[in-house]
């Protein structure tokens, strides 16, 4: 009975032992940027470096140590710019994120390059496939507004995406206070309405009231 206990004990150790560095090596493996190829022959090579330093040094007697040191000096050649990596990725790391992906967000440079070459309808279309995939994105919204508005003669487009911001009291009272203060600009640059755009004013200093973005209004 203890013989197969001490026996299944090993055999779990061992298991485990197996799985803990299979898990390390299939991870090691997919985030290396090396040749995958010369990775795994890196681990048989030092698998087989290892074997031969222990059976020096229990073979071999008063020379097996020296056997041992010099398969250890190979392990270290061939292992040492993995080694230098992982220790200088360890010290970066806390500065830079290490391994954590980025947070995705929109692209506008494509958009905005299309803008700047007077390609307006399509960089609106751009910037609505980024509003599919970052529905809400202030940025974006606002972006595409000065397009219809702007560019492409919508007032009415413009003036009413605007309006869907003002109007959300969920939205940060900057996001708020630009959307309106951008509507009333517009009623003086395009309408020369000064009437409607000090009414719009009227509306942010109602709807945020005593802050500094009504002071300002």
């Amino acid at each position: 009975m203890t013989i197969s206990w001490q026996f299944f004990r090993g055999l779990l150790l061992l298991l485990l032992f197996v799985g803990c560095a299979g898990w390390v090596m299939w991870h090691w493996l997919k985030k290396t940027q090396d040749d995958p190829v010369v990775l795994i022959l890196k681990w048989v090579v030092s698998v087989a470096l290892v074997g031969v330093a222990l059976a020096a040094i229990f073979t071999m007697g008063p020379a097996g140590p020296g056997v041992g040191a010099g398969c250890g000096v190979t392990l270290a050649w061939l292992w040492r710019h993995n080694v230098g990596g992982f220790f200088a990725g360890f010290i970066t790391s806390g500065m830079d994120g290490g391994d954590i992906p980025p947070e995705p967000k929109p692209h506008y440079s494509l958009a905005e390059g299309m803008r700047k070459r007077g390609r307006y309808r399509e960089a609106a279309a751009e910037v609505r496939q980024q509003l599919e995939k970052f529905p809400g994105d202030f940025q974006c919204e606002t972006m595409l507004a000065e397009i219809h508005a702007e560019h492409l003669g919508e007032f009415g487009v413009a003036e009413a995406a605007l309006e869907r911001i003002a109007n959300n009291p969920q939205r940060p009272p900057h996001e708020r206070a630009y959307a309106l203060n951008q509507i009333a600009d517009w009623h003086l640059k395009f309408h020369q309405d000064p009437d409607t755009a000090r009414a719009v004013l009227e509306r942010l200093q109602q709807f945020l009231p005593g802050t500094e973005f009504a002071r300002l209004a």
